[in-house]
Order: structure tokens, then C-alpha cells, then sequence
């Protein structure tokens, strides 16, 4: 697929065209596509495609795309894959995004800082939506899925007012052999719980800020 007014689509790519090569190299996987786009560093790459069985060679000037800093010809990858295969993937997917999360967190508790355009609240969400749109559905519902698996990562952090929290409390009653308090488990949970909304205003705060600044 292409994306709208896409160099891609003003070039006259269409729906179902298999490309085959850039610049005469041949294109094994999306990755050789992408890698090879982004190399051109902005100049005219001649792409092979096949349509209706015949070969067909186009010129394009890639664009640059700002969100993501590399140069980009507006194409949405469609793969065809068997139940399996989509499951396997999937379970690659989530795994990366774990990893990521991970080493994420990791960084954070082990230097204290991070890159603050790594996080975003509800605004900034929104944000990503519509970027993710401009590109078609595929990229939409990655990024849904890529919100879904962090949400889950999150709600299992030993934090108050989290899920995490919750299990944590249940192993410690089980070690303990007897119940906690409920009225001070309640007070944990609802000081963690104004915590994280004071972390919200402030990330959707610098979300905002972001978006006046362009």
C-alpha cells in the first residue's frame, strides 16, 4: 500500500505492487527496503516492482520524515502469513517491546534519567494516533498494540495502586501468615495512586508544552 501524497503514490506505486529492487540491488525483506531508502539521503532511488507479472521501474525522491528523522517513499508493507507465522511474530514483537521496557526502566532506576520525549501521557498518545494514521492502518494498530503491552508492563510494577502492588501484598501475607491491615493498605495505595496522577498533570503538561512548540 501507499500512504496519501506520498512520493510513493505521486510516482504511481499501487496497491499490490511487489517491489523486487532498489537501485538494481535485490529486496529481500522490508528491512533491505527501509535500509536502502534511508541511504539514499534524499536522492532519486529507481525501484523494480512487479504488477500484473511485468516489471516495472520507477523513479522516486524520497522524503524526509520528520518524526522519525530518515528518509521515507510513503510505502506500507502487506504481508501475506499463516496463522502460525503471525502468532510467531507476535510473540517476537512483544518480546522486543519487553525487552525495551526493561532496559528502560533499568536505566532509569540505575542513572535516574532518561530521555523525557520517551514518555508520554494521554496527549501525547494522541499525538502518535494521528502521526500513525498518515502512515495507514498497519502502523495504527502496531502503535495499539505497542499501548496495550506497555499498559500490561506497567500495571505489573510493584507500585501502589498498580496490580503489581497488589500481588505484592498477597505474597507478603502469604509469608507473613497473616492478613495486612486494610486501612493501611488502602492509605498506600491511594498515596500512590495521588503520586501517579501528580505524574500525569505533569507529563501531560510537557506534552502540551511540546505540542505548542512544535
Amino acid at each position: 500500500e501507499t500512504a496519501p501524497n506520498s512520493p510513493a503514490e505521486i510516482a504511481g506505486v499501487m496497491e499490490n505492487d511487489k517491489i523486487v529492487a532498489v537501485n538494481q540491488v535485490k529486496i529481500n525483506s522490508w528491512s533491505d527496503m527501509v535500509k536502502s531508502i534511508e541511504n539514499s539521503n534524499g536522492d532519486p532511488v529507481d525501484i523494480t516492482l512487479i504488477r500484473d507479472n511485468k516489471e516495472i521501474q520507477k523513479s522516486i525522491i524520497p522524503q524526509m520524515d520528520t518524526d522519525n528523522n530518515r528518509f521515507m517513499i510513503g510505502i506500507i508493507p502487506v504481508v501475506e502469513k499463516s496463522l502460525f507465522m503471525a502468532i510467531k511474530d507476535s510473540y517476537i514483537q512483544i518480546k522486543l517491546i519487553s525487552i525495551e521496557m526493561i532496559n528502560f526502566f533499568k536505566g532509569l532506576i540505575t542513572s535516574g534519567a532518561t530521555d523525557n520525549t520517551e514518555i508520554v501521557g494521554p496527549v501525547g498518545i494522541i499525538s502518535l494516533v494521528g502521526q500513525a494514521s498518515k502512515d495507514g492502518l498497519y502502523n495504527v494498530l502496531f502503535l495499539a498494540g505497542l499501548i496495550s503491552i506497555n499498559l500490561g508492563f506497567i500495571n505489573l510494577l510493584p507500585i501502589p495502586a498498580l496490580d503489581g502492588s497488589r500481588i505484592l501484598f498477597l505474597i507478603f501475607e502469604f509469608l507473613r501468615g497473616k492478613p495486612i491491615d486494610p486501612e493501611k493498605e488502602a492509605m498506600i495505595h491511594a498515596v500512590g495512586l495521588a503520586l501517579m496522577m501528580a505524574l500525569m498533570l505533569m507529563i501531560t503538561y510537557k506534552d502540551i508544552l511540546a505540542i505548542f512548540k512544535g
